[in-house]
């Protein structure tokens, strides 16, 4: 184990000081000097974000922001999303933004007769990445969806 850590800080150090510690690594790091839990991006609680809809659906064919603009420098990360569609028989295009640009595209089916909610879940192992100082929403592309929906993130550099 010492041998594979050391070799595993020696390649951090070897790319310079702006490198990059992967999930991977930031883990094999905090096991190896005792820690009971690794959380996988490695990113401190007070920087992590959380967005609902707390009541109100989104129901039209604009943005709803999931986390403001940051600071410059700093971007929004996206780590996992879901939403229901209780809007009766009307599918619904849904997209993640940064910005203006589409950085995610998926898709929600219409509630049913039997009031079958449709539901989706995503949870990107690698968080979708938004740009500095930008802006992260969520657009419902057809007009007579209902969406609820939750989104969790973090800021970081």
């Amino acid at each position: 184990m010492k041998k594979l850590l050391l070799a595993a800080l020696l390649a951090v150090f070897a790319a310079g000081a702006d490198a990059q510690i992967t999930p991977q690594l930031s883990q094999l790091c905090a096991q190896a000097v005792g820690s009971t839990y690794c959380q996988p991006t490695q990113v401190p609680a007070s920087s992590t974000w959380q967005y609902s809809t707390a009541g109100t659906a989104i129901t039209t064919n604009t943005s709803a922001t999931l986390q403001a603009a940051q600071a410059a420098n700093v971007r929004n990360y996206l780590a996992s999303f879901s939403c229901d569609n209780s809007g009766s028989g009307a599918a619904t295009e849904l997209q993640i933004l940064d910005g203006s640009t589409v950085i995610y595209d998926g898709f929600i089916g219409a509630a049913s007769a039997t009031l079958n909610v449709p539901h989706l879940a995503v949870s990107f192992p690698i968080p979708l990445r938004g740009s500095a100082a930008t802006a992260m929403s969520l657009k419902v592309v057809t007009t007579s969806a209902s969406l609820w929906c939750s989104a969790q993130g973090y800021a970081a550099n």
